[in-house]
């Protein structure tokens, strides 16, 4: 199944809002520009990641790029032990 995401042009339209603070007009304009409720949803609830250009799956944190840095960077973790 494909994972369904926001457009670079809904993401350009919107990008800009305050997720916390919508006004009507832009509520409705959301209404009509995220037809996924789930994408629609967190939106709401937590904004747009500005690195993936999608919902963010918690409040301002996106746990695919949080999970993709941490990948990136798990070569240069430790333990501090030295044995």
């Amino acid at each position: 199944m494909d994972e369904v995401k926001l457009s670079d042009g809904v993401f350009e339209q919107i990008k800009d809002f305050r997720h916390e603070y919508l006004t009507e007009e832009q509520e409705s304009l959301i209404d009509k520009l995220i037809l996924n409720e789930e994408l629609k949803s967190r939106y709401k609830e937590n904004g747009l990641c500005y690195e993936c250009k999608q919902p963010n799956t918690g409040d301002y944190y996106c746990q695919a790029c949080k999970s993709k840095r941490f990948q990136q960077n798990f070569k240069n973790w430790t333990s501090g032990n030295h044995d």
